[in-house]
Formats: structure tokens, sequence, C-alpha cells
């Protein structure tokens, strides 16, 4: 996402506050007083404004502007972190937006992305420079991210049904049919978009979801390469070498060895 106008010379970048999300799960907001980034933790969120929704989950990072009005309905187990702030053209004495609208910036992120908003959080209970210097530069981090990610926002939101489901289930049999009839399209039009907007096809979303699954299951020690792949779903060990190597360049044997 292209960063409208954002010159870190002629801008000023206020963190007004950083906070969890309230134990609320549903709220309406109406001429939001300024903008917001949030990371989910756990659960998932569906927001909703202008006839439009869209539905994010955990590891996804929402922007919400300034100014805009939107409703979200929360799952019971959410667990989120707000980040406040305003963005100011120096020069012409305005707020820059990314956008008009709520839009899912960034999705199934890396840890990196987690450590930034845990530690902004944490430093806005110091009042030190040294404190402030360091959210400040935790927050100009997720914005570079948000910089370099070149998916397609409105297409990630149009898909976002199909997400949810491909992203809880990723361990089970999804078809085509049932993920173009969540978005409202036609298999044709949904499997275009989805490769426009992800460089892949759904198959190769989902394959590569359990391979991250399967990295985390294999570092953590407690589970043996063949208990990893029938977690996973995959049909035996050689099926799952083989996917995984693919993804990875490397078998699963190997990667454990190097952690």
């Amino acid at each position: 996402m292209k960063l409208i106008n954002f010159d870190t010379e002629k801008t000023v970048i206020i963190l007004h506050d950083c906070t969890t999300i309230p134990t609320i799960t549903s709220l309406s907001v109406e001429n939001q007083q300024c903008s917001k980034l949030l990371y989910i933790v756990r659960g998932g969120m569906r927001f909703s404004f202008n006839s439009t929704e869209f539905i994010a989950r955990e590891r996804d990072v929402v922007y919400l502007p300034k100014g805009c009005s939107y409703k979200y309905k929360a799952s019971k187990e959410i667990s989120a972190i707000y980040v406040d702030f305003d963005i100011i053209d120096s020069i012409k004495k305005t707020f820059l937006l990314f956008s008009k609208h709520p839009v899912q910036v960034l999705v199934d992120t890396e840890d990196d992305i987690q450590e930034s908003f845990s530690e902004i959080l944490k430093d806005f209970t110091y009042p030190s420079l040294s404190a402030k210097l360091r959210r400040t530069g935790s927050f100009l981090f997720i914005l570079s991210k948000i910089e370099e990610c070149e998916n397609d926002y409105e297409g990630i939101m149009r898909l976002s049904p199909a997400l949810y489901r491909l992203r809880e289930g990723y361990c089970e049999k999804v078809y085509t049919k049932e993920l173009s009839e969540l978005c409202n399209m036609s298999q044709a039009t949904f499997r275009r978009l989805f490769k426009e907007t992800f460089g892949m096809s759904p198959i190769t979303y989902k394959n590569n979801l359990r391979i991250k699954m399967a990295c985390s299951l294999i570092k953590s020690g407690a589970y043996s390469i063949s208990e990893t792949a029938e977690i996973l779903g995959f049909e035996d060990i050689y099926a799952f070498s083989h996917a995984f190597k693919k993804a990875t360049g490397i078998t699963p044997s190997k990667f454990k060895e190097h952690e």
C-alpha cells in the first residue's frame, strides 16, 4: 500500500495512545477522532461500512482512518492492540490519510509485526524520551511493512470470507465452489481475483498456511515429523515431505536439524 504523500521530512507523526481492545464485542463508531492501526492477536472481527464488510482475524492489521464511520463485531475470544495516531503534513497543515475507509493493510503477518505492536504498547507505560523514541521507531517499522506490501486491498476485502475459511480450515478439504459462494462470485471470477490479489491459487495459499504451521510445530519440538503431517491433514509423511520441500527448499528433517 503506497502511503499517500508520506514524506518523513515534511510530516509530523503523533502517537496518541496504544491500548488493548475493550471487552465489548460489538461497537458502532461515528466520525472517528484519529486514525488507528489495529493488530488482531487472537480471534476475529467483522467490519462493516457503506454497505461493505470484511473479516479480519489474528495476525492481520487493519487501518481505520480519521473521520471514518464503521461498525465491528468481534468474536468472544478477541484480543487486539490499537495504536491511535495522526500524521500531519507540516507544510499544508493537513492530516494525511492512507485510505478513506477501513481496510486490511497486512494479512497473516510474521512475528515481527506483533512484536512491534507489543513494544509500542509496553513503551506507552513509560514517560521517558527513550521510550517515546522506541515506540516511534516501532511504528515507523510497521508503516514500512505496509508500504512494502503489494497486495490489492480492495481484493482482500472482497475475498475476506474465503480467507477466513481457508485460515480456519487449512487442515480440512476446502473446495473452490464453497469459497466462491462465500464471496458471492462465480468460481472463475473468484480464481482470477484470488490470483490477482495474492499471486497464487487458493490451493497454493492453503498449502502455504499448512507449511507455515508445520514450521511452527517442528520448531516447538513437541511433535515428530510424522505427527506434524497427521495434525495438518496430509495423506502420509511422503506427501508432507514433498509439499514441505516444494515450499521451503529443504526437507522437514533438514529443517528440524537446523532448529
